[in-house]
């Protein structure tokens, strides 16, 4: 799920920096990410944010999914207004654990 995680966020970033809405950006993402677990996460979060939560708060319900370490990346972008700057890095991020993981 590493990947597709990565993959993931260079999109999100990729659609926040050309002007996407934030709910159209999860939707067209939910809808493509073969990952089922991802998928379902990311259209859960969607329907949060349409029902009122901030980005972020809603990331928090899937911890089983994004690691805590991300979502306090993302929360820090949402709050200064670069959301699609911090989307960017994360990817590297991810990448990087990865590979930390694998060197133990």
């Amino acid at each position: 799920m590493r990947d597709e995680q990565a993959l993931f966020f260079t999109k999100f970033s990729v659609m926040l920096s050309n002007g996407v809405p934030l709910v159209r950006s999860l939707a067209i993402l939910a809808d493509e990410t073969e990952d089922e677990t991802l998928s379902a996460a990311i259209g859960s979060i969607k329907e949060k944010v349409i029902g009122g939560a901030r980005f972020t708060e809603a990331m928090k319900q899937s911890t089983d999914v994004f690691d805590e370490k991300i979502i306090t990346l993302l929360h820090a972008g949402e709050v200064t207004g670069c959301l699609d700057l911090t989307t960017k890095i994360i990817p590297e991020y991810i990448l990087f654990k990865g590979l930390e993981d694998w060197k133990k």
